[in-house]
């Protein structure tokens, strides 16, 4: 399972590839995201990440 800080990165990654996506330059996306379908595919990675961090917290 992931941590809450690889998590984090891993909105990070979303949030700069959103970025390139919407500026066309979706070489710039990190760590292999330039291979994603869509920004809404991304916007869902994302949701579901922030949903992972907000059960792991409510678990303690």
């Amino acid at each position: 399972m992931n941590s809450i800080n690889e998590l984090r990165i891993e909105i990070a990654d979303c949030n700069q590839a959103i970025k390139a996506f919407k500026l066309g330059l979706k070489h710039l996306a990190p760590a292999g995201l330039d291979e994603a379908p869509s920004v809404v595919w991304l916007e869902m990675q994302k949701a579901v990440c922030s949903r992972k961090i907000s059960e792991m917290r409510a678990q303690g």
